[in-house]
C-alpha cells in the first residue's frame, strides 16, 4: 500500500467498500474519492487475485477430507 503514496488510503477505503456492496460499490467510492483509473483498475485486479487464491484453498482442502459413508 505504500507504493500507492497519497492514494493509499482511498483505494483501502474502496477495497473495504468492494467487500460490503460488491464491484459496483467499489467503483463509485472510488469515484467519489478522485482515484485515478490506473490505481481503481490495479486495486480491483490485486483484489480478485486475492480473493481467488483465498477461495481456492479452502476448496482444495475440502476435497481431501473422505465422504462419509
Amino acid at each position: 500500500m505504500r507504493l500507492l503514496g497519497q492514494d493509499s488510503w482511498k483505494i483501502a477505503a474502496a477495497l473495504m467498500s468492494r467487500h460490503i456492496g460488491g464491484a459496483v460499490n467499489y467503483v463509485a467510492v472510488s469515484e467519489a474519492l478522485g482515484v485515478s483509473s490506473s490505481v481503481l483498475a490495479s486495486g480491483l485486479a490485486a483484489d480478485n487475485v486475492i480473493c481467488a487464491l483465498y477461495f481456492t484453498t479452502p476448496f482444495a482442502l475440502a476435497a481431501k477430507i473422505p465422504p462419509e459413508e
